[in-house]
């Protein structure tokens, strides 16, 4: 028989472990776990918030649930998942760091400045080359 299991405790508590303010299962809408059951392997955990507030709290977290193997991530389109992509690849030498919050793609220049990257922006981050290192595994996987 196979137990169900209550994924919004389990992250509520989780989260507990490593947070200034307590999550609790109230503050979470809906959770649920992707994929099929196998043994040995842990399948990610999707939760909807009530309050978007929550979700920021959650996520401003992240080096610390880290810790605890726990990796918080929000959805994205498919085109702000190509531009992120965009943004974290193919300019490392310049860019430190790349995130999205709220559906909004930010980078980190080398030199600590904090950016967002607009929409209008797009197509030049697209149209930027990849770096021959990647160029190469592209090439390879077709």
């Amino acid at each position: 028989m196979k137990l169900l299991e209550n994924t919004m405790s389990l992250v509520s508590d989780a989260v507990n472990q490593y947070m200034d303010t307590q999550l609790c299962r109230t503050n979470i809408y809906y959770g649920h776990r992707l994929g099929r059951f196998e043994n040995g392997k842990s399948r990610p955990v999707v939760k909807k918030f009530i309050s978007i507030d929550r979700k920021i709290a959650v996520m401003k977290m992240n080096r610390q649930l880290k810790q605890a193997k726990i990796y918080p991530s929000e959805h994205i389109t498919p085109l702000n998942q190509d531009v992120f992509n965009c943004v974290r690849l193919k300019k490392r030498d310049n860019v430190e760091a790349a995130w999205s919050r709220d559906r909004k793609i930010f980078h980190k220049k080398r030199d600590g400045s904090v950016h967002r990257v607009l929409y209008r922006q797009y197509d030049e981050w697209l149209n930027l080359p990849w770096l021959k290192k990647y160029n190469a595994l592209t090439e390879l996987s077709t």
